[in-house]
């Protein structure tokens, strides 16, 4: 085998193993589309989530303050008596 075929060779095998790894590269690069999405959705869930908490713990405090102040006015009503 001459050094020129030689040299072709090892450049089809270069140019097949370039296709190769931008097949994969592109593979790579969607899959880190979606995992970028889905990490984006996901972010979004939680802070739904933390707003709903927030809420909840604001609704609770809001409960426990008016079953106090009644405990309060009972009790008031009880020492009138």
């Amino acid at each position: 085998m001459t050094h020129l075929e030689e040299l072709e060779k090892r450049v089809v095998h270069i140019i097949m193993k370039n296709n190769e790894l931008n097949a994969k590269m592109k593979t790579l690069e969607s899959e880190l589309f979606e995992a970028k999405e889905k990490n984006n959705q996901l972010e979004a869930s939680l802070m739904r989530e933390m707003d709903t908490a927030q809420n909840l713990v604001a609704e609770k405090n809001s409960v426990k303050s008016s079953i106090e102040q009644l405990l309060g006015s009972i009790n008031a009503l009880e020492d009138a008596s």
